[in-house]
């Protein structure tokens, strides 16, 4: 467990500790005297596997960091781009172009497109009138 043992006027002197750390947070790493570095698995250590605060959950699995579940970020609204910052974790709705066409789920409006993030269309005229009754 030590580097650069030397004789010295026939006495043998331990040079520096060996360094172990494999970098790797889901390993624990020591040094055996007859075997020298060696590292275990440890399930329980926290860990970050795809450097990425828009992953929930990651954990260490058989020496190895296994991302999470995606952090979902949708609003449900079709004129808006979703999207997760990857540094905050926090969801992002940019609104779509103007114009863009939607559906409001209104069977009452027509010609639903885009404006200012919401899907908004015309009032669709419902009058029966012109048919007489």
């Amino acid at each position: 467990c030590t580097e650069g043992d030397a004789c010295d006027d026939g006495v043998c002197k331990a040079g520096k500790a060996k360094v172990c750390d494999d970098k790797n947070p889901c390993t624990k790493d020591s040094c055996n005297l007859a075997t020298g570095c060696t590292k275990t698995s440890d399930d329980f250590a926290p860990c970050d596997a795809d450097d990425s605060a828009c992953t929930v959950g990651d954990e260490c699995k058989g020496g190895s960091c296994v991302a999470g579940k995606a952090n979902v970020c949708n609003d449900k609204e079709a004129c808006t781009s979703d999207s997760c910052d990857k540094k905050t974790g926090k969801c992002t709705h940019d609104p779509v172009q103007e114009g863009v066409k939607c559906n409001d789920g209104s069977a009452c409006t027509q010609k639903d497109a885009c404006k200012a993030g919401k899907c908004k269309g015309g009032v669709l005229d419902c009058d029966d009138t012109m048919w007489g009754e």
